[in-house]
């Protein structure tokens, strides 16, 4: 500072966070200092406020107006910490809109003493996240969490607690959201809710990966919700555990009065666990079952019971039926049996051993199937089952029928009231005598439509289309649309399209297969074998060869004019009947454009046959430019932003880069402001001062500029 002038230093004021009255504070824990005590003192917010520090309030009474700001108070990154500890007849409150959070690192939340403390939002630890307690006539805490409770067991030892909510004795706890307990090792020893001496009320579900809830010493727990136990680690884990010594109990266990209604009541001496009873899902007669699982296992073995469902349902586990009928009156609900995310080799759904499973009533309710493995498996004799629409996504079966015994017997049926949907595996698979399975739709596969091992017999019946498609040209699995063994019968009113690398249409070896409608493959279009028959209403368009009759293979021309204006192909044994000799429809692919994010792209055309050209369009976002295409699926060369179309999907991504700014000398002789600039940058230059002399003016020597 020069030594002759006064020096003024001016600095930022830090805005304060919150307010006692008129004062203002800047920091948190500044204001939970200065609240005095013997009075409830409110505290209140200027902005949303992140607090790092454990908050410890011993017998001061303090109420945080929030004023639609939120409240955190986040310990996570200290280790062993609490976020928030009242204690003594300390009391904490808040009030207003916003949330009042916390986040501890080992505890979330505690109270011990006489202490009272309500918490609008949510609290999370890691060990344990909220804890209550105090010693016989010390007082006794009560806690109020209007939001979710959650513990993660994160960074938590083996063989040591982890409890969402572990009350001690004489205390009351509410939380009014959801309580979720999990773990990070199998050896954590994990409980949702512990209550010993005191009254604790979820209003909502607990779930936990350990036990549920465990009462001692007279502890009394009521769940407003479910209660989810889904336990996955070692040693003594229980629904619910009650007493010393511990009694536990299966959800299954309960009382057979309750004195809440509505509520299941788990009881041990005094001490009482209360569950919300879940609502009904479907009845058997006048019986409620809160799970169709339930319900299917309470029909014993050569019973009969009709299963009403009362609302929609979407069930996730298979369903396995022995021995019993299953009569299921859907009403106006739909029943989805989706076990698409189990990518174990386990039927969705399978009947046997006389096992039946039959839809009844006259509601429009849908039962539907979506599977990765198998959905529909038919073993044994005499099973049944009836659904509406399948779906598998792996590459498996839509229904797949096996007899019983050496000569494989089972006179089963399968009735499919809709679409089999099976684009990487097959749609009928049967290996039974005298089976009979019924299609009342279309058939989309990737291997195989319908196939019959030789078992007479056996129909399939398909009142819809059959489409086999495999894009693949790396695939060498024989696609399929029909293939019939030995006194076997399937018929289709319907079209059969079949196209892949290696093709065949309709095979009969043994059978009588008959198509009304068109069949279409892009290889071999029909063969018939071993005396085997085919009659196609429609015209039949193939590639070479067009037929097989025996071992002789035929060309479109080699057909024999019927009396009825039928084309036949024979060799004395083997017929193949043909409407018409059709034209081959294409194939069409699909192209897929993707981008990273900085620019868009896309195709023309976006689907085409192969041999077709297409043509790529990329526009950068501001600040990009291309950079290249790439190819992420399909054997394409792109040149000059086209390619031409492969007998398979393709998909390519765009990629983008930043644009590159070009820049500019600009020197300045005799001032400043001179360095590198982009086009249309305005730049700024000045002069310098020259004692005795004024400015005149700036000369240009080499580039155009406008000076201003």
């Amino acid at each position: 500072i020069d030594g002759e002038k006064a020096g003024i230093i001016r600095v930022k004021k830090v805005p304060a966070v919150c307010t006692i009255g008129a004062q203002e504070f800047t920091l948190l824990s500044d204001a939970v200092a200065a609240a005095p005590e013997g009075e409830t003192t409110t505290i209140t917010l200027l902005q949303s406020i992140t607090h790092n520090e454990p908050v410890v309030i011993n017998g001061k009474s303090i109420t945080f107006a929030l004023g639609g700001f939120d409240l955190t108070i986040d310990t996570s990154a200290i280790s062993n910490s609490t976020g928030l500890h009242v204690k003594g007849d300390g009391k904490v409150n808040c009030t207003g809109s916003g949330k009042f959070n916390v986040v501890g690192s080992n505890d979330g939340v505690r109270a011990s003493g006489g202490s009272e403390l309500h918490i609008s939002g949510n609290v999370t630890a890691r060990q344990y996240a909220v804890t209550a307690g105090s010693a016989p006539g010390t007082g006794t805490p009560k806690v109020t969490v209007d939001g979710d409770v959650t513990v993660t067991g994160q960074d938590v030892n083996a063989w040591s607690e982890v409890e969402a909510v572990s009350v001690g004795g004489y205390a009351t706890v509410t939380i009014g959201g959801n309580v979720t307990a999990n773990r990070t090792d199998e050896m954590q020893i994990v409980t949702a809710v512990y209550s010993n001496a005191s009254t604790i009320v979820v209003g909502k579900n607990v779930t936990t990966q350990g036990s549920g809830v465990n009462a001692q010493n007279g502890g009394n727990v009521t769940i407003g919700g479910v209660l989810h136990y889904n336990p996955t680690g070692a040693g003594d884990q229980a629904y619910i555990k009650v007493g010393y010594p511990v009694v536990p109990k299966t959800a299954d266990d309960f009382e057979p009065t309750s004195i809440k209604p509505e509520y299941k009541e788990y009881r041990n001496g005094d001490n009482v666990v209360w569950v919300k009873e879940a609502p009904a899902i479907c009845t058997i007669g006048a019986q409620k079952f809160t799970s169709l699982d339930a319900a299917i296992a309470s029909v014993p073995a050569g019973g009969t019971a009709t299963i009403t469902l009362l609302q929609s349902i979407t069930h996730t586990k298979h369903i396995r039926v022995e021995k019993k009928t299953i009569n299921l009156d859907l009403e106006n609900y739909d029943l989805l049996l989706d076990t698409s995310a189990d990518l174990s080799y386990i039927p969705a759904l399978r009947v046997l051993d006389g096992g039946k499973l039959k839809l009844t009533g006259t509601g429009t309710g849908k039962f539907n199937v979506k599977s990765f493995n198998t959905a529909i498996a038919i073993n044994g004799v005499n099973a049944e089952a009836t659904v509406h629409n399948i779906e598998v996504t792996g590459d498996n079966d839509g229904v797949y029928m096996y007899g019983s015994g050496d000569y494989l017997e089972s006179n089963g049926i399968v009735t499919v009231n809709g679409d089999i949907k099976t684009e990487k595996g097959n749609g009928v698979i049967v290996n039974a005598k005298n089976g009979k399975v019924i299609v009342n739709g279309k058939i989309t596969a990737g291997k195989i439509g319908v196939e019959i091992a030789s078992n007479p017999g056996t129909e399939v019946t398909v009142n819809g289309d059959i489409t086999v498609i495999d894009d693949r040209p790396d695939n060498l699995y024989n696609i399929v649309g029909i293939r019939a063994y030995g006194a076997t019968t399937v018929s289709v009113t319907g079209d059969v399209t079949v196209g892949g690398t290696n093709c065949l249409g309709i095979h009969a070896s043994g059978s009588t297969i008959k198509v009304d409608g068109n069949v279409a493959s892009t290889g071999k279009g029909a063969q018939s074998d071993a005396n085997g028959k085919i009659e196609i209403v429609g015209s039949l368009s193939a590639g070479s060869p067009f037929i097989t009759v025996g071992t002789t293979e035929m060309t479109a021309d080699q057909g024999t004019e019927t009396v009825g204006g039928s084309l036949l192909y024979t060799d004395g044994e083997n017929t193949v009947q043909i409407g018409s000799i059709g034209i081959p429809e294409p194939i069409i692919y699909t192209i897929t454009v993707q981008n990273d994010g900085n620019g868009t792209a896309s195709a023309r055309p976006t689907s085409a046959e192969a041999g077709t050209e297409i043509t790529l369009t990329a526009s950068p976002n501001s600040g990009y430019q291309f950079r290249k295409w790439q190819v992420i699926g399909g054997s394409v060369s792109i040149i000059s932003n086209k390619f031409t179309m492969p007998s398979e999907n393709v998909t390519v991504k765009a990629v983008f880069e930043k644009t590159v700014a070009t820049t500019y000398t600009v020197t300045v002789n005799n001032g400043t402001g001179g360095g590198e600039y982009a086009k249309d940058t305005v730049v700024t230059i000045k002069a310098n001062d020259k004692s005795g002399y004024d400015f005149d003016k700036w000369v240009v020597k080499s580039g155009t500029v406008t000076l201003t």
